[in-house]
């Protein structure tokens, strides 16, 4: 699945396919909710909720089997925890895009492959 590791995933679910799919439809339902949270953040400069949000993101991202993202959600989070608003700035956009582009990408998996049960 582009973005996602799903091996990683299964992993993390005890190679659970049917409770995977469940953990990657609940990320997905959240995705626009937290991306606008965190956008809200950088707009206010709000260090606290910016690194509070990102810091979910990385967990949850690692979780699914998202690797890359969780690790830009990760070197946001330490330019948070050091206020570089200008590094957060300059790459929160597309940290938020390559999450955002998650969603069909999920949604299509998990209709996919919920046919056979």
């Amino acid at each position: 699945m582009k973005g996602i590791d799903i091996a990683v995933g299964l992993a993390y679910v005890g190679e659970d396919e049917e409770l995977y799919r469940a953990v990657l439809t609940d990320y997905a339902d959240y995705i626009e909710e937290q991306a606008q949270a965190i956008e809200r953040a950088l707009a206010a400069e709000d260090t606290e909720t910016f690194v509070i949000e990102v810091h979910s993101l990385k967990s949850t991202s690692r979780t699914v089997g998202a690797q890359a993202l969780s690790d830009q959600a990760k070197e946001l989070e330490e330019h948070g925890k050091r206020c570089e608003w200008e590094q957060i700035r300059v790459k929160t956009p597309g940290m938020l895009k390559a999450y955002r582009e998650l969603y069909p990408v999920i949604t299509a998996y998990c209709a996919g492959s919920a046919g056979g049960h």
